[in-house]
Order: C-alpha cells, then structure tokens, then sequence
C-alpha cells in the first residue's frame, strides 16, 4: 500500500510517475515529526537487530544502521567510511523489521541519522516542503517493487554496459586510450568499455572536442568500437560562461539557466571556469540539453 503526504509547499520533482491523492498525516503511525523552525524532523522507532535498507549511492555496507548520511552532495574523491556525503542523494529507506518504506520527496538538503546519535531512533531532517510517500508491503521485495511502480520503469542500458569497463581521470589523449586497450589484450584481460574523464574537452567545454588531443575522434572512436570496445565521454552540467560559446549563447538566449534569489543568472565554479547551470526542472531543458549528446 502506498500513501501520500503533503508537508508545505513542495517543490514538483518529477521522481514520481503515478499521480495520488494526499492522505492524512494521522496515517503517519510509526513516524513521528515535528516541525522546528524551517525543517522537520521525523523520528522512527529501532531496536539493536534494525535493518534499514536503501540510500543508495552512500559509504559503508548495505545495512545502514549505526550510520549518519548526508544528502547535500559532494564531489569528493576521498572516498573513505567516514564520509556523509557523496555524488547522489537516493532519499528513499526501508525499515525491513517493520516492513516499511519511506520516499522523501524533496530536492533539497536532507540528513538521515540511521541510530547513530540515538541507537533507538532514525532521525530524518528535512526542509519543510516536501512530499513523503510511505509504503507498507509483506516483504522488502514487495515494498521495493511499489516504490518502483511509482517512480516509473528504469533505464535499461545496452548490453555492453554490463560488461568489464575501464574508467579514470587522467587519460590525457589517443595514446593514453590506446595504451590502455593493449594492456588489457596483452593480458588476456576482457574490456567492453572506457570511460573518458574531462580531459577529451576543449579547455574542459561541454560539447566540445580537443582537436590536438584527438584530431579525428570519429573516425577514432568507430576504430576503437570495431575492436569491440565503447568509449563513453562524460558531459558535466556546468555549461561555460564565455561568448561563443553555443551552448552558453543557445542558453542565455533561451532562459534555459538557474537563477538566483535576485532572478539573475546563478553562477558556478566548475571545471572550465565560472559556469551556468540548467535548470532541469524545465521539461524543455531537458530535451534541449539532451538533444546536445547527438
């Protein structure tokens, strides 16, 4: 069974597919919330045998009890136990005693103390406008699958991609690529694909292709393809504020940017430089922006 609950004025995420009426927050038995000064903070009942499943995309095991996580991402490539916070925010928790799920529904910054600071209680702390969708199943499965109903069926990558890939920051050109590939075959090793780090790029431009770097990468990248190997290029969000630039041009003239608090266009130190970020919440950024991969 899937519940709905409304908490102020929630911003619309798109994450969830299947369209239901709000039920009332008296169904909220096992969660308890109250609201302090512009967050909640909701208390879930645990015992010393708790096993909480989900928040994926984090540090440590698959049970996250005993742990604290911090949904307010990060691109931190120290990737050590200790740390809160990673690249994903994956708001979404089973309490499998109680056969339970919860879907926190928000964008923004949100914390889920899993018994770390109280051994007996979850505390989750969020911003106070959000939708939460509480799910009650027979079983973890059953409670996974529904939230999957909800959220929409998954992308299915190709084949290929389930396969053995390469993938790091660094690989500086065509040499590094093909030096790469022959260690794999010199040693027998199976290889699907690559992943090319921001390297590849004009000066770390989005869309943009270093032409001394890789002076024919199409003709290089269908080589490299008919040895039976992909080569995957990142794309950051970041798009570079610089004129001429034709995404950054395409975007300004459009309105396709974030603003900031003053309606102004928000800027971000990314790779290239100071940047402009889509907003992905307009359905037409979206397309426009995936239609640049082509």
């Amino acid at each position: 069974m899937v519940y709905k609950f409304q908490f102020g004025h929630p911003f619309f995420t798109d994450a969830v597919i299947l369209e239901k009426n709000i039920d009332n927050l008296q169904l909220l038995t096992n969660l308890k919330y109250q609201t302090i000064n512009d967050e909640i903070v909701f208390e879930y009942p645990l015992n010393n045998n708790q096993i909480v499943y989900g928040l994926g995309e984090t540090m440590r095991g698959i049970n996250k009890y005993g742990h604290r996580y911090v949904f307010y991402n990060t691109d931190n490539g120290n990737h050590v136990d200790c740390m809160e916070s990673l690249y994903g925010a994956h708001n979404f928790i089973i309490f499998d005693n109680q056969k339970e799920g919860y879907f926190f529904d928000t964008p923004g910054k949100i914390i889920f103390d899993i018994g770390k600071a109280n051994k007996n209680k979850a505390i989750i702390t969020s911003n106070n406008n959000l939708y939460l969708y509480k799910i009650t199943g027979e079983s973890t499965k059953d409670i996974i699958n529904q939230f999957l109903e909800i959220i929409g069926p998954s992308y299915i990558p190709p084949l290929w991609a389930f396969g053995f890939g390469q993938s790091r920051w660094g690989y500086k050109n065509q040499k590094d690529i093909d030096e790469v590939i022959k260690g794999y075959q010199d040693n027998n090793l199976p290889l699907d694909y690559i992943c090319m780090d921001i390297d590849y790029m004009d000066r770390y431009i989005d869309f943009t292709i270093d032409e001394n770097k890789f002076p024919n990468f199409k003709n290089y990248v269908e080589q490299i393809k008919n040895k039976g190997i992909r080569l995957v290029p990142i794309i950051d969000a970041g798009i570079k504020i610089e004129p001429g630039n034709v995404t950054y041009e395409e975007g300004i003239k459009n309105d396709y940017f974030c603003h900031n608090e003053k309606g102004e266009f928000f800027k971000a130190a990314v790779w290239p430089g100071l940047t402009h970020l889509p907003d992905f919440s307009q359905i037409e950024v979206q397309k426009w922006f995936g239609n640049k991969y082509q």
